[in-house]
């Protein structure tokens, strides 16, 4: 299932750079799945796209390549909160991925002077045994589900056969 928040962002009025923290609320997601008509279901997996592979295209390779070298990265990403993994627990997602660069927004915001301590990647890789799939190009695909007003889809995928390896390239297919 695909939550198009850029889109819907963009229709709020909400206007942000996927190259800076933005937090994307459990509100927020709720709302686009309003918007868009869609449930969910226990095992669903949960792909939101954020705009960031939109907004990387936009720039030039100068601005591109500087990406990689900045002091401080920074990106759009779902806030990282109890109440968020809460609302990923409730729902019974199977995995998760976006198109930006964890998932979660980065980096994480302090919490009475310390960073916060429901961060989402150890919480579904090492807690909960769950997938993310990072830096997805969604664009074709959000672009597919709009014209088709149909957000849910048969989603398959085979990792790379790297005996001890902890991650792969996604090999991705969505079957409308």
């Amino acid at each position: 299932m695909l939550l198009d928040y850029r889109t819907w962002a963009t229709s709020q009025g909400i206007h942000y750079s996927p190259f800076e923290t933005h937090r994307i609320s459990v509100a927020q997601l709720e709302a686009v799945a309003a918007d868009q008509g869609v449930e969910f279901l226990p095992g669903d997996i949960l792909i939101i796209r954020s705009g960031w592979t939109e907004y990387y295209r936009s720039l030039d390779t100068d601005q591109q390549s500087s990406l990689g070298g900045r002091g401080l990265r920074t990106y759009v990403g779902i806030e990282q909160s109890e109440e968020m993994l809460r609302w990923h627990w409730d729902h019974a997602f199977a995995a998760v991925a976006g198109d930006t660069n964890a998932y979660e927004a980065w980096p994480p915001k302090p919490v009475d002077g310390k960073m916060e301590t429901s961060s989402c990647h150890e919480v579904f890789l090492s807690g909960w045994g769950m997938p993310i799939g990072e830096v997805w190009d969604l664009e074709d695909l959000a672009r597919e589900c709009r014209e088709l007003n149909k957000w849910s889809f048969l989603l398959t995928s085979q990792p790379i056969n790297l005996p001890a390896g902890v991650a792969s390239p996604a090999n991705v297919m969505a079957i409308l």
